[in-house]
């Protein structure tokens, strides 16, 4: 049993888990204001925590590389997918601004629900449904699908043929898709594996892609003091987000703890508003709403449910058998 101390503890240790996460996207920003690729940045981000891991499991942790050859095909599907989110988040993060970046990161519930009903055959529930009908809206709200003619006839880069602003979006969008994908497989690995092991061979066997991504741009790069101290400052901090997050399941359970981690868009969006001086509509604030409410409404809509209607719930429990 769980005492109270250590739940507040475990409390404490997600929040701050949340907090690093939250700046991720603010020192990116950061960092490509001193002139570093997004290419470099994803790519040392990613591979300085996976050097550290590694060294720290081959000393202190052996157990992280005992992993069953039954579900090596589930740990490479979990760790591709965390390496293109990673370099599809960073990507998107160049071209538009970090606040609409990382909602549409966190769009993950519409994508979530649709493919695990697909790949996992989970039936539709209401709390899900409302949840993706409101991070839908809420999409739509942040991308000001109204006014995406204009996006398309701006001058300016284009990537692929594509306006920047609209390519951002899209890629935006693709990290939200890989999002509900490795959520889906880390749900699956978290049932016979520490946490500690999942997410430790998500930075392994991201690693190839990172340095695929950014070798080139990584050697080309004129480094500077300033930009390798950005550099070692937005690894770190990953890796403690990380770390931190993985200590604090050894005291609350996965639900309390992922719930808490929903700070982390609020966070990124606020600082992104104070500290960069980005600014929103009236219609994208709206969208962020809707978006954290869907996330919420993900992990606790059954019980509100359930408070709202017990009488109707306990009928239907009932007649479950014919």
């Amino acid at each position: 049993m769980v005492t109270k101390s250590a739940e507040q503890k475990g409390v404490i240790l997600c929040l701050l888990a949340a907090f690093c996460y939250s700046l991720g996207p603010i020192l990116g920003k950061l960092l490509f204001a001193v002139g570093l690729p997004w290419q470099v940045v994803v790519t040392m981000r990613g591979m300085i925590p996976a050097v550290l891991l590694f060294v720290y499991a081959l000393c202190f942790a052996r157990y992280v590389f005992h992993i069953k050859r039954e579900h090596l095909h589930l740990f490479l599907l979990n760790g591709v997918s965390f390496g293109f989110i990673s370099v599809c988040n960073y990507c998107s993060l160049y071209y538009i601004d970090a606040a609409v970046a990382t909602v549409l990161l966190y769009t993950l519930p519409v994508f979530t629900v649709l493919l695990s009903r697909i790949m996992l055959k989970e039936s539709f529930t209401a709390p899900k449904v409302i949840a993706m009908i409101m991070a839908f809206l809420g999409i739509l709200f942040i991308i000001e699908v109204f006014n995406i003619g204009s996006l398309s006839t701006d001058g300016g880069t284009k990537i692929f043929g594509i306006p920047s602003a609209i390519f951002g979006i899209i890629i935006g969008l693709m990290s939200g898709l890989l999002s509900s994908l490795y959520t889906i497989f880390t749900k699956k690995l978290n049932s016979f594996y520490p946490g500690w092991t999942v997410n430790s061979w998500c930075y392994f066997i991201g690693l190839p892609i990172f340095f695929f991504i950014g070798a080139p741009h990584i050697a080309s790069y004129h480094w500077n003091a300033t930009s390798l101290m950005g550099i070692i400052i937005i690894s770190l901090v990953g890796l403690a987000a990380y770390s931190l997050y993985a200590l604090s399941m050894q005291h609350i359970d996965a639900g309390k703890a992922s719930l808490l981690v929903t700070l982390d868009p609020v966070l990124s969006v606020s600082m992104a508003i104070l500290i960069l001086g980005e600014h929103l509509t009236i219609l994208q604030l709206l969208g962020c709403v809707l978006v954290f409410g869907g996330i919420l409404f993900m992990e606790k809509g059954q019980l509100l449910l359930n408070r709202i209607a017990p009488k109707s719930s306990k009928k239907q429990k009932g007649s479950a058998s014919p």
